[in-house]
């Protein structure tokens, strides 16, 4: 997966009563527009540092749209006030809501491969292809596990390699 490169500011460490006494300091009035934000700029360079992080975006599912996004992103906030509050009002709600966005999500991945099937109709290679992409079971990302587990037991394996030699 690709990596990027982002910049951002940790805001919330800022401590305000710093900050504006920084900011008194600089008149507006005297200086043109470039000067103070150049001024404001080195502010928040000296009370919020710029960071600069290498990040790992993973692909999302071709068919998560914007519309599932919001809902897991409303999803979040009905989480974080169920949290917050610990009312049964906010629980049902949150448990109401993230039902709704399985559903959805169900729906979304169901229309997508049923449009791909239906869509490769005359192209048998495509069909066969989708198919199996459904029907085979995802390989784990780390191979080392099962690899560590047929070292660590060394008649497991051989009794494996003895059973899928004969099937």
């Amino acid at each position: 997966m690709p990596k990027r490169q982002i910049r951002f500011r940790n805001l919330r460490n800022i401590n305000p009563d710093t900050m504006t006494l920084d900011l008194q300091h600089l008149s507006s009035a005297n200086f043109s527009s470039a000067y103070y934000n150049q001024s404001l700029n080195s502010l928040l360079d000296l009370h919020a540092p710029l960071k600069t992080r290498m990040v790992t975006f993973s692909r999302s599912a071709p068919w998560y749209t914007g519309k599932l996004r919001r809902m897991k992103t409303a999803g979040r906030v009905l989480e974080r006030r169920l949290k917050a509050s610990g009312l049964t009002v906010h629980r049902l709600a949150y448990r109401e809501h993230q039902k709704a966005y399985a559903q959805s999500l169900r729906d979304a991945g169901s229309q997508y491969y049923s449009s791909l099937i239906n869509n490769s109709t005359g192209n048998s290679k495509q069909l066969f292809s989708t198919i199996n992409h459904l029907l085979k079971p995802h390989s784990p990302l780390h191979s080392d596990s099962t690899e560590k587990q047929s070292w660590d037991n060394p008649a497991s394996s051989l009794f494996h390699g003895h059973l899928s030699a004969r099937g």
